[in-house]
């Protein structure tokens, strides 16, 4: 069997199994002290890494229409899975924005959507299995960082040389390209330094970095007056250079985190007054002063092992730690107000730890999970695509 044919066996098959997963859960979810915990939820979550599927929209408005039952209402979801899955794929996927000129118009929705017309829900971050994250802290920061970051950016066009210009922009058109001087956003770019005579070097740590003055303009936490001139480098030997992942140096290329680079470049100066010639003033416009967005957490359970109580603690020790990460990353002005409290405690649900499992991500199925087990068996690695050097999406 092709693997184009293994595929299209498995969609057909898991859209059956989303068909089931997208009903309410056979056990009611459970409200943590940090988070909500929804057990028996693998086919749930499996159904976002099948293509063809929309399963990434299925979870989302499965989890729109099951939070407000619960009494919470957050503007975000962020969703970790128990154990890995038959994907390592993690991404933002938009629900609503009612925000103008922070380039949503580029989206195949439009400027203005809202596809939760019920709840207050924008969007949800996607972060794939916590084993990962809890070998990998750093990149849990960044990612953490990156995945909620989406809900705002990096999407606007500039008016460069008299053109509304993309170049800016990075991979997928939605993350700063890779010559763009964004001081190691957590959504991409550079931090670049101008070692004088046409010479710039580039050095982005992989761990936590700032939001740079342009994505907290788009996040509406710093207005126009108050974002100075961008920096843009037109590298004169990036077609002969490899970037960090070992493919051609472009502007889709992942952050400078392996070890210092060093380039001749033309320089190019932009300003928010180029961004707002190319989408349009931002509607409501940005201000001076802090504000707090209402999150969720939500807790898959997958895998063939149940929530353990360790991994429990770890969760709820995690939780909190992102959220103020993120306040750290966005200089105090964006504030996630966690809406997930004074729920039960681990040892009121959690079972006691069990042997330790593999934390990859590419892990395949148990078979007895749901029928399409050993179907997914068979292409767990034609779906993967482990996490990496760089966030995925």
């Amino acid at each position: 069997m092709s693997i184009g044919t293994c595929v299209a066996a498995v969609a057909g098959a898991l859209l059956v199994s989303a068909s089931v997963a997208g009903a309410p859960p056979a056990a009611a979810p459970i409200v943590a002290s940090d988070f909500v915990f929804l057990t028996g939820a693998e086919a749930l979550a499996n159904q976002v890494c099948a293509p063809g599927l929309a399963g990434a929209d299925q979870l989302a408005h499965t989890l729109s229409a099951m939070l407000p039952a619960l009494g919470l209402d957050p503007r975000l979801v962020v969703v970790l899975a128990t154990q890995p899955l038959i994907c390592g794929d993690l991404f933002y996927h938009p629900l609503a924005n009612d925000v103008r000129g922070i380039g949503y118009q580029h989206e195949p929705s439009g400027e203005l959507f809202d596809q939760t017309p019920d709840s207050r829900l924008e969007g949800m971050a996607f972060l794939n299995d916590f084993p990962y994250w809890q070998a990998h802290p750093a990149e849990f920061q960044n990612d953490f960082d990156h995945e909620v970051g989406h809900r705002w950016g990096a999407r606007v066009h500039a008016l460069i040389d008299g053109v509304d210009s993309t170049e800016l922009l990075g991979r997928d058109q939605e993350h700063w390209s890779y010559f763009l001087n964004s001081g190691g956003s957590p959504l991409e770019g550079n931090s670049w330094t101008d070692l004088g005579q046409g010479q710039y070097a580039a050095e982005t740590a992989l761990g936590p970095g700032r939001f740079s003055d342009l994505d907290l303009y788009a996040m509406g936490v710093l207005p126009a007056s108050q974002v100075p001139p961008q920096l843009l480098l037109r590298p004169a030997t990036a077609a002969t250079t490899t970037d960090c992942l070992g493919q051609p140096l472009k502007a889709t290329s992942p952050p400078q985190s392996c070890g210092p680079y060093q380039t001749q470049a033309t320089p190019v100066t932009f300003g928010i007054a180029d961004v707002i010639a190319a989408e349009g003033e931002r509607d409501p416009p940005a201000v001076p002063t802090a504000i707090s967005v209402d999150v969720a957490v939500v807790v898959l359970g997958t895998g063939a092992q149940p929530l353990d109580l360790s991994e429990c603690q770890a969760l709820a020790d995690a939780v909190p730690a992102r959220i103020a990460d993120f306040a750290t990353a966005s200089r105090g002005r964006v504030l996630l107000n966690n809406l997930v409290t004074a729920g039960a405690d681990c040892a009121s649900f959690a079972q006691q730890p069990s042997p330790p499992t593999s934390s990859g991500g590419c892990a395949a199925v148990p078979s007895d999970v749901s029928p399409t087990g050993p179907i997914v068996a068979l292409l767990g690695l034609a779906f993967c695509r482990r996490r990496r050097v760089s966030p995925s999406s």
